[in-house]
C-alpha cells in the first residue's frame, strides 16, 4: 500500500502559469491542463499541482509539513471567491490488500480549514502488477 498526497489549485481567476513562474522554484508543481466531467461539460482547464509526497505508513505527516510550506503562496489565492485549493490523497492498494484508514489531526483540519480547501481521497488498485505505474 502507498498513499500519494498533493496540493491542486484552479479557478476561472487563478493563473496557474504565473504562480508557477512565481513560486515554481521553491514549490516544486508544475501546471496540467485537467477535463472536468460533469452532466453538462467535459471543459479542460488549466490547473496547478504541487509535488507528491509519499508514504507507505502515515501520510497525515508529510501532507500537514507539505500545507505548512504551501501556506504563504497558498494564501495569496485562497482569498479568491472562484479559486478551489483541494488537498489530494490517492490510496494505491496491492493486489487483495485490504484499504487502510486516513488519520485527519485537528492540526489538518485547521490547515484545510484556513486555506478554504477541500480534501479529497482516492483508493484506487495498483498498476504495478501489470508493468504499468500510476503517474503522478
Amino acid at each position: 500500500m502507498i498513499f500519494r498526497g498533493y496540493v491542486t489549485i484552479e479557478g476561472s481567476d487563478f493563473d496557474p502559469q504565473a504562480f508557477e513562474a512565481n513560486n515554481g522554484d521553491c514549490l516544486g508543481g508544475r501546471v496540467l491542463e485537467r477535463r472536468h466531467l460533469s452532466h453538462k461539460s467535459t471543459a479542460q482547464r488549466l490547473s496547478w499541482e504541487s509535488h507528491h509526497v509519499v508514504s507507505a505508513n502515515c501520510l497525515e505527516e508529510e501532507l500537514l509539513a507539505l500545507i505548512t510550506r504551501l501556506t504563504p503562496m497558498l494564501n495569496t489565492v485562497s482569498s479568491i471567491s472562484t479559486t478551489k485549493i483541494s488537498v489530494q490523497v490517492v490510496e494505491e492498494l496491492e493486489d487483495s490488500e485490504p484499504p487502510r484508514g486516513i488519520y485527519i489531526s485537528a492540526s489538518l483540519i485547521k490547515a484545510l480549514a484556513d486555506l478554504r480547501a477541500d480534501f479529497d481521497v482516492d483508493i484506487v488498485q495498483s498498476l504495478r502488477h501489470s508493468g504499468k505505474l500510476m503517474s503522478e
